[in-house]
């Protein structure tokens, strides 16, 4: 089942959006969904503003709670020449994060290195091995990105041993804070900065940023520059890119395009290569970079990654660049494998239709892979999932993805009693716990869910900003949505929908794992692509007509480009499934003899439509032969094929006109058939009518009621 939500729309506003910033009524409607309008000066200004995308809209850094004691702190560092450790996380969010604060550090001369602990090793956050290395190195101030909100008791540690800690997180935070020289957290308790939404990286910048603008004398910090890695990390975040994350964003990606990383040239250069483009957009870091960096910390060292983008040569970077790429194709097999056993362990669960949040285990899953599996566990089946690996102490690392109205981190706290360690978002969260309590979290979980009316639903929801026609769409239209742009979470990618569409054709592309639809509306032909879709699997066939949620693109093949469709739903056509229903409602009406029947002209078969019928029947089964329900024709199907054995005459036939020649043949013993009018249970095509051409049709009884009706 799926819900269609289409907006609607004032025209008048509509009207007044795109005489005002001279744009199409398409992008004006997208503007009134995000609630930007042109109704007085000061929604023009601020719809300027969101279309300008201007700096002026980044908030001060010193609004963050304790950012002059992290800053004068690391300026003492400066002075006294003391030894400096970046300890960031192993994701793409906690590498970029270290990447802006060394590359930063190190220009302004301090010593500094870097550390990220090892996924199966160390696990997630700061632990006691990693600050009694930083001793050995007699490093005196270790600063965190993207971690650190919950070290309270390595903080502490590291402090008896003369190293002091600055924490720069984004995380959810605890009831107790670690007491370190400077906590720096936006959703810190009292923190007053306006914008809670930054990713670790972004936090990490406004740090790096504050220090430039109280000691950084002359020195201009290269915004954009920065903004790649704070781009990289928010979108892989899924961080709302709304606010200050939609420009930050949209400035790194507009300088990835012409980035002098050779890190970030070399890891987007295979990309280019074989897409044939040179815009870097939101979903060339999802789905591309982001994969990439994650699998140095998935299945090696995330090092790997951080040498990339620290990377002093062009080849250096090619090389490393190429290693990850082996590493992510790795991952991607990995996966697989995991996610099988993991739907196999699923279908074990008895109660799992009842369940809120399903605990999936496996000893030998890898630790850096069940956060993936997870996610798309609980995509597919609109529930949270948390699963487990047992790492080399026997203790069970857990990775938590969620969905809409379930807060997995609220839900963890209550059960922080039987967990060693937890913490993460609303939608993602990491855990650890010993194997006894495992059975025990998941009764506790869904108790929760069910005592606090936590409920999911199976059904997909499309919310689609628009209504449109192909015939009015243009690459230029297309092109004009880029002032919207970056999309993500809390700016999604438009979806729109394409209403009475007639299917022309559907053909496997992608070794048969996509299909691509030929469609017709108000007589115009264009091409759409439904990803992971194969053709047995949709629905619908040729001559259907049907409504599509889409989101819309431009494809570039041979320097030509063209206006893409990427289907994301698919539904029956309303009036086209009236139409079907009411034709359904008078064949029975008719079959049963009741009153109220509606013959028209065209649905009385002549002679003609017999017989090409019936040459139809005999050339798609063999004589003699019972065909049951394993081939389930369905009758539109069936249809269908009949009038393309038409071969181009452009006879319309009715499901009805059909349906009754079928009853007529096995009336007068031609077929046998079982049926009702949706699905043939059971045909055969009787040997001895030996393609007759003449039939009999007074001997039917049907036949004679037909023509006494018409």
């Amino acid at each position: 089942m799926s819900e269609w939500n289409i907006e609607s729309h004032d025209s008048e506003r509509v009207a007044g959006i795109a005489g005002e910033f001279k744009i199409s009524e398409v992008c004006a409607k997208l503007l009134l969904n995000r609630g930007y309008n042109a109704d007085g000066e000061v929604q023009i200004r601020e719809t300027r503003a969101f279309l300008d995308k201007s700096r002026d809209i980044l908030h001060d850094p010193f609004l963050m709670s304790d950012m002059d004691k992290g800053i004068d702190r690391l300026q003492k560092a400066l002075i006294n020449k003391e030894k400096v450790m970046v300890y960031g996380d192993y994701d793409v969010d906690g590498i970029s994060s270290v990447c802006v604060m060394y590359i930063y550090l190190e220009g302004i001369g301090l010593d500094v290195c870097y550390y990220i602990p090892d996924r199966f090793e160390e696990g997630y956050g700061i632990n006691k091995n990693a600050v009694d290395r930083a001793g050995e190195k007699n490093i005196d101030l270790i600063i965190t990105v993207d971690t650190g909100i919950t070290a309270e008791e390595e903080t502490r540690y590291a402090k008896e041993l003369g190293i002091d800690i600055i924490i720069t997180d984004h995380h959810e935070c605890h009831n107790r804070l670690p007491r370190a020289e400077a906590v720096i957290n936006p959703k810190k308790p009292g923190c007053n900065y306006p914008f809670k939404e930054l990713a670790g990286v972004g936090v990490a910048f406004k740090f790096i940023t504050a220090h430039n603008i109280k000691y950084g004398e002359d020195n201009i910090i290269d915004f954009e520059g920065f903004c790649e890695f704070v781009a990289m990390g928010t979108v892989a975040d899924i961080m709302s890119l709304t606010g200050e994350n939609r420009v930050m964003t949209d400035s790194g990606l507009k300088k990835m395009r012409v980035s002098k990383n050779f890190g970030v040239n070399a890891i987007l250069e295979g990309y280019f290569k074989y897409k044939g483009k040179t815009r870097v957009s939101t979903d060339i870091i999802g789905f591309y970079i982001s994969p990439r960096i994650n699998a140095a910390g998935r299945l090696a060292k995330a090092d790997k990654a951080v040498e990339l983008f620290l990377s002093k040569t062009r080849s250096a970077a090619e090389i490393i660049a190429e290693e990850l790429s082996v590493l992510n194709r790795r991952r991607q097999e990995t996966e697989k494998e995991i996610m099988a056993l993991a739907e196999n362990q699923l279908e074990d669960i008895e109660d799992r239709a009842q369940k809120t949040v399903i605990i999936l285990r496996g000893e030998d899953w890898n630790q850096g892979v069940i956060g993936i599996v997870a996610s798309k566990l609980s995509e597919k089946y609109n529930k949270a999932f948390i699963l487990f690996a047992k790492d080399a102490n026997g203790e069970y690392k857990g990775s938590c993805r969620s969905v809409k109205n379930i807060n997995i981190t609220e839900m963890l706290s209550q059960c922080s009693d039987i967990l060693l360690k937890y913490g993460g978002h609303e939608r993602a969260a990491g855990l650890s716990a010993e194997y006894k309590n495992i059975e025990e979290l998941d009764k506790r979980l869904n108790a929760y869910a069910r005592e606090n009316n936590i409920k999911t639903t199976d059904d997909k929801i499309y919310d689609i900003e628009c209504g449109v026609s192909a015939g009015n769409i243009t690459c230029d239209t297309v092109r004009e949505l880029e002032i919207l742009e970056p999309f993500g979470n809390g700016n999604k990618v438009p979806l729109f929908a394409l209403t009475g569409c007639r299917i022309l054709n559907i053909t496997h592309i992608g070794e048969n794992k996509h299909i691509k639809i030929e469609l017709e509306q108000n007589g115009f032909s264009f091409e759409a692509i439904y990803f992971n879709m194969d053709a047995a699997g949709f629905e619908f066939d040729k001559s259907d007509i049907i409504d599509i949620a889409c989101n819309i693109g431009i494809n570039e093949f041979m320097n030509r480009e063209k206006v893409q469709y990427i289907i994301r739903g698919a539904r029956l056509n309303e009036e086209y499934g009236r139409e079907y229903l009411s034709e359904k409602e008078n064949y029975y009406k008719f079959i049963n003899n009741n009153s109220g029947v509606r013959i028209l002209k065209g649905d009385v078969p002549d002679r003609e439509d017999f017989k090409s019928v019936y040459i139809f029947l005999v050339n798609s089964f063999k004589k003699d032969i019972s065909y049951d329900f394993e081939y389930n024709y369905n009758i539109n199907k069936m249809q269908t094929k009949y009038i393309e054995s038409l071969s181009g005459l452009n006879k319309k036939f009715s499901r009805f006109k059909f349906r009754v020649i079928l009853d007529i043949f096995c009336e007068t013993g031609i077929i046998n058939i079982e049926h009702d009018f949706c699905d043939i249970n059971r045909i055969k095509i009787n040997g001895y009518y030996n393609n007759r051409n003449k039939i009999d049709l007074d001997s039917s009884n049907l036949y004679k009621k037909l023509k006494n009706l018409r």
